[in-house]
């Protein structure tokens, strides 16, 4: 795998000596290095060209809801599908192939147009294929957290392939959002402001990271909670075992005041841990106190 990465950094590299030369669109422009307030500056300016505005926003959207997805791969595939992280691997290529797609069939719709025309349209279908991947869900098939699911095993369910196709639809639906919006940032800028209205959309980028960020703190809270009705989900007896065995595997309740001493220590055994040490002990007979 590293030696792959090199050699396509390597093939970046050399793809970068191809790009033909262009010489500066504003000369005279003098560098502000007071960076908040030429930050103030250049977002302002973007501001006021009403399709590069929107342009930014809907960018800075679409990654921000992409962040999210990748970044909560790995954790729905463990705690929701019961797979491992062979399956989260598939799911990153699934991405990456259906944003690759997405963006060749859009550039093959609009024929060299700049046009928002399929913006709605790939909203749309990330919306749909967002609530779809919800609905399935709930209808995946994965193995408990001592025994994850491998790629095989994720992918000998039926079930498990309409999630892995919601996945491909959603990033195929983003490419035919994010590719026109990418066209319309760099078609309707001014040569001489093209490169800060980039700019721009970047500072829009940090600020959907910084949302992300924001609500990330959140996150461990929900996922314990998670992890603990999982957990208590996989304690629960056994569906395919016998009454007698549901019987036995649900622990006596909490001794009462008043219980005898023998009941007292087997409620005690039972509960176990911090029930046990915030049980009081209940003096019998002659004022004794067990313990």
């Amino acid at each position: 795998i590293s030696a792959l990465l090199i050699g396509m950094a390597a093939l970046g590299a050399a793809a970068a000596f191809l790009i033909p030369r262009a010489g500066p669109a504003e000369p005279g422009l003098k560098v502000n290095w007071n960076f908040p307030s030429e930050t103030v500056a250049i977002m302002r300016h973007a501001a006021g060209n009403r399709p590069v505005h929107l342009s930014i926003l809907g960018i800075s959207w679409f990654w921000l809801i992409g962040v999210t997805y990748l970044s909560q791969f790995t954790t729905y595939a463990k705690d929701v599908l019961g797979a491992d992280e062979g399956v989260v691997t598939l799911f990153l290529t699934a991405f990456s192939i259906g944003i690759a797609v997405g963006s060749i069939l859009c550039t093959r719709a609009l024929n060299g147009e700049v046009s928002a025309r399929y913006v709605p349209l790939g909203a749309i279908g990330m919306t749909l294929f967002g609530i779809d991947l919800y609905l399935a869900s709930g209808n995946g098939v994965g193995g408990d957290t001592a025994d994850l699911l491998g790629v095989a095993g994720f992918l000998s369910t039926a079930a498990n392939w309409r999630i892995l196709g919601d996945l491909l639809g959603m990033a195929v639906a983003g490419g035919f959002f994010i590719v026109p919006l990418y066209a319309i940032l760099q078609a309707r800028s001014p040569a001489e402001h093209r490169a800060r209205n980039i700019a721009a959309n970047n500072g829009g980028h940090g600020a959907a990271a910084l949302v992300r960020r924001l609500d990330h703190g959140h996150l461990p809270r929900r996922r314990h909670r998670q992890r603990r009705r999982r957990a208590l989900h996989l304690q629960a007896p056994a569906r395919r075992g016998g009454e007698g065995d549901r019987k036995a595997a649900v622990p006596p309740p909490l001794p009462c005041r008043g219980a005898r001493p023998r009941q007292l220590r087997q409620g005690r055994q039972a509960a176990g841990g911090r029930r046990a040490a915030r049980l009081l002990p209940l003096g019998v007979g002659g004022g004794e106190a067990h313990h």
